[in-house]
Formats: structure tokens, sequence, C-alpha cells
């Protein structure tokens, strides 16, 4: 059974404080169709992952479908499924012509992706797991707290960031950069 990741997955992403539906609202140019206006939103995540601190998109009535009962704390939706609804007091509906985009705005100023001010220190630090028999050029550059699987290859110059995952076998060629990542093992990069 696979792991379920955390949504935003924190080893990638910081998550900034919460905010209001009212600021929200302000920030995508939506209206508020129902719901309390004081209501925090922490993050945002895919519908089947929703409690009461998410924010969620439905562009359509076939995704509206596909989300079943929604747990979300908020839905951007389309002004074509208000009616669909009428009757959710207990989600705060926001409705715009983009959903999608007023999602994408909320997620930027929720969650930041963690960034390097300064180019890496060559090397890795006491954080970073490294399985057996890899071979790690001299040149290579690893983020805290990475995993390297068992017989990994990474390049001269390569770069592997910070929380990023390699599965067994991945081979990472010279000057390459894989960064907010999770590699299946024998990927090729």
């Amino acid at each position: 059974m696979a792991r379920m990741i955390e949504f935003p997955d924190k080893r990638f992403f910081l998550t900034h404080d919460p905010l209001p539906v009212a600021q929200i609202v302000s920030l995508v140019g939506g209206a508020l169709l129902a719901g309390d206006q004081d209501r925090l939103i922490e993050r945002v995540c895919p519908p089947d992952r929703a409690d009461q601190t998410c924010a969620i998109f439905i562009n359509s009535k076939d995704a509206l479908e596909e989300a079943g009962d929604i747990g979300a704390g908020l839905v951007f939706i389309k002004p074509e499924l208000a009616e669909q609804f009428a009757n959710k007091s207990n989600i705060c509906i926001v409705v715009c012509d983009n959903p999608r985009l007023a999602f994408a705005v909320l997620a930027e100023v929720l969650h930041s992706s963690f960034t390097e001010t300064e180019a890496p220190e060559i090397g890795f630090d006491e954080s970073v797991v490294i399985g057996k028999d890899c071979s790690i050029a001299p040149s290579a550059s690893i983020g805290k707290g990475a995993v390297i699987g068992e017989n990994c290859v990474i390049g001269p110059y390569a770069l592997i960031g910070q929380g990023v995952v390699l599965g067994k076998g991945c081979r990472i060629s010279a000057h390459a950069s894989v960064t907010h990542a999770i590699l299946d093992a024998g990927c090729f990069v």
C-alpha cells in the first residue's frame, strides 16, 4: 500500500499563516456565495484530501460529481455551478470566472517552495541518508534531508535538492538538477 503524502509536502513547501475567507475573496476577485467570511483557510489540496481548513476548486459538473462529498472549508466554483451549492451552508463558496486560477493564486500565497538563496555547497550534511553501493561524484551537491536509495549514481556537478528522494538504482547525469521530487526506482535524469 502506498504511503499517503501530506499535502502540501512539507519536505518541499513552507505553509504560511492561514487567511480568512474575506481576504481570500478580495485576493482572487471572487464573490462569497455562502459561508463564514471569518473562517480561516490554511492550505490548498485535492478534493479527496480536503478538510475544513482546505480550499479546493470545482470547475465543471463532472468535477463536482467526481468530488463526491465535499469536506473542504472553501470551494472556488464557476457561476454556472452556484445552484448546486445553494444549500451548502457549512462550506464557504466563492464564485469566480476561473476557479483553477483562484486556487493557484491562493496556493502561491499560502505555500512557497524552499529555495536556495545561494549556490548550494558541494557535498552533503549529516541529514542526508545514502543507501548501500552508491556512487556520488565528489563535485555533486545534495540538499538537506535528501534520501538516496541503494545503487544510485550521481554524476559530477549534479544537484539533488532538499528533501528529494531517489529510489533504488536511480542515475543522475552530470550537471543535472533534481528538486521537489520523489523518484521511483530506476529513474534516469
